[in-house]
Order: C-alpha cells, then structure tokens, then sequence
C-alpha cells in the first residue's frame, strides 16, 4: 500500500511540473508576443510619426491669387526649410506680414509634418510709379493707400493710373500720405459700379496744393484735353466732366484744357495763353 502510495505522488508531482512547465512556457509565448507588439507599435510610431516630422515640413498656401508660393516663400528663410518639430508659425506668420502685398496671414501647423499658409491679399484699386531701386516701376495701391508690387499675371489691367502721388519708402513697405486716403476710398466706389468710368480716362494726374490739399488733373482716353477738377471724385463729376467735353469739343475742337474747379466750365486752346482762360456757358447744374 505504501508502495503505491507513493507511485501515485511521484505521479501527481510529475503532472504538476508538466503543467508548470506549460504554464511557463505560455507565460514567456505570452511576454514574446507583447513585446513584439510594443516593437512594432514603436516602428510605426517612428515611421508614421518621427521620420515624417524630421524631414523639412510641407507647406500648403491658401488665398493666394495674384501671387505665386515663390513670391512669399523667401520671407520664411531658414524657417521656411525646418522640420515640423522646428517650424515656428508666429515667426513664419510675422515674416510673410512684412510682404506689403500681403494684408494678413494666419499660419497653422498639421501633425505630423504639415503646414497650412492662408493668406489675404490685399485688393488693389489703382496703380501709380515708384522708383525702386533707381528705376520708376508700376505698383498697385490699396483703398488704405498702402502701395505694394504690381502682380505678375496683370489681371488688373483696367486699373487707372494715378501719377504725382509722392511715395514714401518706409520700414513696412511704400505708403501714401493719409491725406490722399479719400482719394481711392473714391475710386474703390467707382470701381464697384459697372459702368467702368475710368475705362475713359488714360490717367489721373495728382497736384498737391498748400494747405495739405490737391488737386486733379483728369486725361480722356480720346483726345488731346485736359481736365481739371478738384478733389471730388465721384460718378457726378465724371458725369460732369462727360458732358464738358461733349460740348466744348462740338463748339472749339481745338481746346486743349477744360477746367471744372469752379462750378463753372471754363477753356482753353493752344493759341491762348494761360491766362486766357475763356468762360462758357455759365454753370452747368449737377
């Protein structure tokens, strides 16, 4: 009996090793297996993650309509080439702000290796000439008066052109003097009318007066005239001035400046020296 007694024990002890052997041997399978999924969650994170974000960050432009990437993408410089990790937006968003082409900007960066440019451009209403650089160059002119460089497709060819404005090259780019604000607050409304008034004008022609005042001299597409006016600008006065020339040209073709400062239409032709100035037809009423 003891015999077998013990036969049985050597025989449960030995299953109870085999069972702790297997439960072993899973628990190791077991470890195996969770690290192999904390590696290869690790690889993913380095590929999917680390690796993109090391490499110079992918910058997307939104808004941009006269210029191209090229145009603004200097600005950025050594931050323009950084990884995602590196980019520093608030100094990207300051940089492309100095463009004067630019009215704001807002940069947003895109885990994990993306970066989003919009920009608003500011919105033309004129062009005038600028020296840049020892030469007289086009440049276009905002409702605010900011100036900024003429854009290189030229879809704003119907522009009017305002000469004799004195431009001021200052820290953050070309500006007019506040005093002429009103003016392209003036052209900015005829421009949204779509009767295209200045399509019948070659030029207008600026003449600072003392006081801090102006002048205007305004250039017809066709002919040769003149026409002085003051600093009103608006659909009544080229309404005005239309039906000026009409008259004066049927009555004295050969009139080179018409002058409409006065509420009256006074001429004057090539013969006539500038103090000959003639009166005609009393007041026309607006």
């Amino acid at each position: 009996m003891v015999a077998r007694r013990n036969g049985q024990a050597a025989v449960v002890e030995t299953q109870g090793k085999a069972a702790k052997k297997t439960e072993n041997k899973a628990g190791a399978l077991k470890l195996m297996v969770f690290l192999l999924c904390i590696f290869l969650l690790l690889e993913l994170v380095v590929y999917l993650v680390i690796v993109p974000g090391m490499g110079p960050a992918k910058i997307f432009y939104e808004g941009i309509n006269r210029y191209v990437p090229e145009d603004l993408v200097y600005l950025l410089g050594e931050n323009g080439t950084r990884n995602w990790f590196r980019f520093d937006a608030r100094a990207a968003a300051s940089a492309l702000s100095s463009f004067t082409g630019v009215e704001s900007v807002e940069v947003e960066k895109h885990f994990p290796d993306s970066v989003t440019i919009r920009v608003e451009e500011r919105t033309p209403v004129a062009m005038t000439l600028a020296t840049v650089q020892e030469r007289m160059v086009p440049v276009m002119v905002d409702e605010a008066g900011v100036v900024f460089p003429m854009d290189i497709r030229g879809e704003d060819s119907g522009l009017p052109l305002i000469t004799g404005l004195p431009v001021e090259n200052r820290a953050g780019g070309m500006r007019l003097d506040k005093l002429y604000q009103p003016l392209f607050g003036q052209i900015a409304a005829l421009r949204a009318d779509k009767r295209q008034y200045f399509a019948a004008l070659s030029e207008i022609h600026v003449i600072p007066k003392e006081y801090g005042t102006y002048e205007l001299i305004l250039y017809p597409v066709y002919g040769k005239v003149r026409v002085f006016m003051d600093r009103n600008l608006n659909e009544e006065t080229l309404q005005y001035m239309m039906v000026a020339l009409d008259v004066v040209n049927s009555m004295k073709p050969e009139v080179k400046e018409i002058d409409l400062r006065y509420g009256s239409v006074s001429y004057r032709t090539a013969a006539m020296d500038a103090a000959a100035i003639t009166e005609i037809g009393g007041r026309f009423e607006r």
